[in-house]
Protein backbone atom coordinates (compact mmCIF):
# COMPACT_ATOMS: atom_id res chain seq x y z
CA UNK A 1 0.00 0.00 0.00
CA UNK A 2 1.27 3.46 -0.90
CA UNK A 3 2.10 5.87 1.89
CA UNK A 4 0.01 9.00 2.14
CA UNK A 5 2.13 12.09 2.37
CA UNK A 6 1.06 15.66 2.59
CA UNK A 7 2.93 18.54 1.06
CA UNK A 8 3.48 21.62 3.17
CA UNK A 9 0.62 23.49 1.50
CA UNK A 10 -1.78 20.60 2.07
CA UNK A 11 -0.61 20.32 5.68
CA UNK A 12 -1.21 24.06 6.14
CA UNK A 13 -4.71 23.79 4.67
CA UNK A 14 -5.65 20.77 6.79
CA UNK A 15 -4.24 22.49 9.88
CA UNK A 16 -6.22 25.64 9.07
CA UNK A 17 -9.50 23.74 8.68
CA UNK A 18 -8.96 21.79 11.90
CA UNK A 19 -7.98 24.91 13.86
CA UNK A 20 -11.00 26.81 12.54
CA UNK A 21 -13.46 24.02 13.35
CA UNK A 22 -12.09 23.14 16.79
CA UNK A 23 -11.70 26.76 17.85
CA UNK A 24 -15.27 27.47 16.67
CA UNK A 25 -16.73 24.60 18.65
CA UNK A 26 -14.73 25.16 21.82
CA UNK A 27 -15.10 28.94 21.88
CA UNK A 28 -18.87 28.74 21.45
CA UNK A 29 -19.07 26.08 24.16
CA UNK A 30 -16.87 27.98 26.62
CA UNK A 31 -18.47 31.39 26.11
CA UNK A 32 -21.98 29.92 26.17
CA UNK A 33 -21.16 28.14 29.42
CA UNK A 34 -19.82 31.36 30.94
CA UNK A 35 -22.89 33.30 29.80
CA UNK A 36 -25.25 30.66 31.17
CA UNK A 37 -23.45 30.67 34.51
CA UNK A 38 -23.75 34.47 34.68
CA UNK A 39 -27.47 34.17 33.87
CA UNK A 40 -27.93 31.52 36.55
CA UNK A 41 -25.90 33.23 39.29
CA UNK A 42 -27.33 36.71 38.76
CA UNK A 43 -30.86 35.47 38.01
CA UNK A 44 -31.17 37.60 34.88
CA UNK A 45 -34.38 37.39 32.90
CA UNK A 46 -34.53 35.97 29.40
CA UNK A 47 -35.32 39.30 27.76
CA UNK A 48 -31.62 39.99 27.11
CA UNK A 49 -30.89 36.60 25.50
CA UNK A 50 -30.42 37.98 21.98
CA UNK A 51 -27.92 40.56 23.16
CA UNK A 52 -25.94 37.97 25.10
CA UNK A 53 -25.95 35.62 22.09
CA UNK A 54 -24.44 38.39 19.96
CA UNK A 55 -21.72 38.99 22.58
CA UNK A 56 -20.94 35.26 22.74
CA UNK A 57 -20.82 35.09 18.96
CA UNK A 58 -18.52 38.12 18.64
CA UNK A 59 -16.13 36.79 21.29
CA UNK A 60 -16.10 33.42 19.52
CA UNK A 61 -15.42 35.10 16.18
CA UNK A 62 -12.50 36.94 17.74
CA UNK A 63 -10.99 33.75 19.15
CA UNK A 64 -11.50 31.82 15.89
CA UNK A 65 -9.82 34.55 13.86
CA UNK A 66 -6.88 34.81 16.25
CA UNK A 67 -6.29 31.06 16.34
CA UNK A 68 -6.92 30.27 12.67
CA UNK A 69 -4.86 32.97 10.99
CA UNK A 70 -1.66 32.13 12.83
CA UNK A 71 0.83 30.70 10.36
CA UNK A 72 -0.36 32.69 7.35
CA UNK A 73 1.72 35.56 6.02
CA UNK A 74 -0.40 36.62 3.02
CA UNK A 75 -4.09 37.18 2.39
CA UNK A 76 -4.90 37.47 6.06
CA UNK A 77 -8.24 39.19 5.50
CA UNK A 78 -9.46 36.42 3.20
CA UNK A 79 -8.23 33.69 5.54
CA UNK A 80 -9.91 35.46 8.46
CA UNK A 81 -13.22 35.60 6.60
CA UNK A 82 -13.03 31.94 5.55
CA UNK A 83 -12.23 30.92 9.13
CA UNK A 84 -15.62 32.30 10.19
CA UNK A 85 -17.49 29.86 7.97
CA UNK A 86 -18.10 27.40 10.81
CA UNK A 87 -19.67 30.08 12.98
CA UNK A 88 -21.85 31.32 10.11
CA UNK A 89 -23.10 27.78 9.46
CA UNK A 90 -23.79 27.35 13.18
CA UNK A 91 -25.76 30.60 13.23
CA UNK A 92 -27.66 29.56 10.09
CA UNK A 93 -28.72 26.27 11.72
CA UNK A 94 -29.72 28.17 14.85
CA UNK A 95 -31.85 30.47 12.72
CA UNK A 96 -33.49 27.66 10.77
CA UNK A 97 -34.11 25.22 13.61
CA UNK A 98 -33.85 27.37 16.73
CA UNK A 99 -34.95 30.72 18.02
CA UNK A 100 -32.81 33.17 16.03
CA UNK A 101 -34.44 35.64 13.68
CA UNK A 102 -33.19 36.76 10.29
CA UNK A 103 -32.06 40.12 11.69
CA UNK A 104 -30.07 38.40 14.44
CA UNK A 105 -28.50 36.08 11.87
CA UNK A 106 -27.49 39.03 9.69
CA UNK A 107 -26.02 40.92 12.65
CA UNK A 108 -23.99 37.89 13.69
CA UNK A 109 -22.80 37.16 10.15
CA UNK A 110 -21.74 40.73 9.39
CA UNK A 111 -19.99 41.08 12.74
CA UNK A 112 -18.09 37.79 12.39
CA UNK A 113 -17.02 38.49 8.81
CA UNK A 114 -15.86 41.97 9.76
CA UNK A 115 -13.97 40.74 12.82
CA UNK A 116 -12.43 37.90 10.81
CA UNK A 117 -11.25 40.24 8.07
CA UNK A 118 -9.78 42.82 10.44
CA UNK A 119 -8.08 40.34 12.77
CA UNK A 120 -6.84 38.30 9.80
CA UNK A 121 -5.34 41.32 8.07
CA UNK A 122 -3.64 42.57 11.23
CA UNK A 123 -2.37 39.14 12.24
CA UNK A 124 -1.03 38.27 8.76
CA UNK A 125 0.65 41.66 8.44
CA UNK A 126 2.25 41.09 11.82
CA UNK A 127 3.46 37.60 10.77
CA UNK A 128 4.87 38.96 7.51
CA UNK A 129 6.99 41.55 9.34
CA UNK A 130 8.88 38.85 11.21
CA UNK A 131 9.54 36.71 8.14
CA UNK A 132 13.15 35.65 7.63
Amino acid sequence: MKKISLTSSERLLVGFVLKALFSSVFSVLIFSFIASQIYYRLDIGTDKTNLVSIVVYVLSALIVALVSVSGFKNNGAAVGVVSQLGLVIYSLFTMLFGTNTLILFLIKTVSSVTIGAVIGAVRAKRNAQFRI
